[in-house]
């Protein structure tokens, strides 16, 4: 009885710890998000163009599908289709390029101080080829890390 006992004071005194570990990170977690909005709205957008897309264009003038640039094919409310270009060139700045489909640029919008991004290509289980964000501060902790797919069609 007293083993039992000893051995489940144990238990209690690892979860007690490991509690406290995960609440600590969970603060520190919130508090990061909070006092950097950024990286939010630059995945509410890319996760809002995604879902809207209807591909992945072949490259554009000087702009093709790579680790730090994204390419996809939106449609436009005022003609045309557009091709819109997501550039992640420079490690603390995220750059939305709109462009027609000849490579005029339309419009643009940047986020500074954001985590470094990366791209990836995500094969769905039904064949959709989707878009894996992934993003690193500078002391190379995940920040982002989302699969966005298009809406199916």
């Amino acid at each position: 009885m007293v083993v039992a006992v000893a051995i489940f004071g144990i238990f209690l005194v690892v979860l007690v710890g490991l509690q406290g570990e995960f609440l600590k990170h969970d603060r520190e977690v919130r508090v990061a998000l909070f006092t950097h909005p950024a990286p939010l709205a630059v995945m509410a957008r890319i996760r809002r163009d995604v879902l809207d897309s209807r591909g992945y264009p072949d490259p554009v003038g000087s702009w093709s599908q790579t680790p730090e640039t994204l390419l996809l094919d939106v449609s436009s409310d005022d003609g045309p289709p557009r091709v819109v270009v997501w550039d992640f060139r420079d490690p603390t700045v995220a750059r939305r390029l709109e462009l027609k489909q000849g490579g005029e640029q339309v419009a643009s919008w940047e986020a500074r101080a954001v985590p470094h991004y990366e791209i990836d290509k995500w094969i769905a289980p039904d064949g959709r080829v989707g878009v894996l964000v992934t993003a690193k501060d500078n002391k190379g902790n995940v920040v982002v890390d989302q699969i966005v797919t298009p809406r199916a069609r």
